[in-house]
């Protein structure tokens, strides 16, 4: 009942808008991936970081047979779900107290909680980019790793390193350095 709380609540503070911000960038990789046709625009020659991920060659299929819209709009919410899924999993791990859990759990979905230069990015984007798949992965594997599942959370982590290497490698210091703190004496 609670996660089905928090997933209306995030869709009222925070309603979806896929094709938005930086989800206009990386639909062009997905449209390039699809169809071909855009290798010498200047932002995937230049500026784009596609070759360190394999976000378009996931999403580039995918696009191709039921269309860019529906593609980002589906992976959206299924993204954005096991988002909350993670947060809470993980929120749920790190504090006890099921009350304060809640609250926390409740500001997490709701809340803008901007990070980067002049407030650029947002940790729960309302869009749908690999930010917010290797963010999921990055949550679930924290969680394993307060479980005491070692295996699982660096398998998550390398997931979420080929879906998008900077929202990962975070996951993966703080994993190396729980698990030295944990294992080492």
């Amino acid at each position: 009942t609670l996660f089905c709380l928090l997933l209306a609540l995030n869709a009222i503070a925070r309603p979806a808008s896929p094709l938005t911000h930086d989800a206009r960038l990386y639909s062009l990789q997905a449209l390039n991936a699809a169809y071909g046709g855009y290798e010498d625009d200047v932002f995937l020659r230049y500026g784009s970081q596609d070759q360190f991920s394999l976000f378009s060659r996931i999403i580039g299929p995918v696009v191709a047979v039921i269309g860019l819209r529906w593609t980002f709009f589906a992976f959206y919410l299924v993204f954005n779900t096991l988002f909350i899924a993670a947060l809470f999993r993980l929120v749920r791990a790190l504090i006890t107290d099921p009350l304060i859990a809640t609250v926390s759990l409740i500001y997490l979905v709701t809340a803008a909680l901007p990070y980067g230069g002049f407030d650029i990015f947002m940790v729960h984007e309302q869009f749908f980019t690999p930010r917010i798949i290797g963010s999921t992965l990055t949550l679930f594997a924290l969680e394993r790793l307060l479980n005491h599942r070692f295996v699982t959370a660096f398998a998550l982590l390398g997931a979420g390193l080929l879906v998008h290497p900077l929202m990962a490698f975070g996951g993966v210091m703080i994993a190396v350095t729980y698990l030295a703190a944990t294992l080492l004496p």
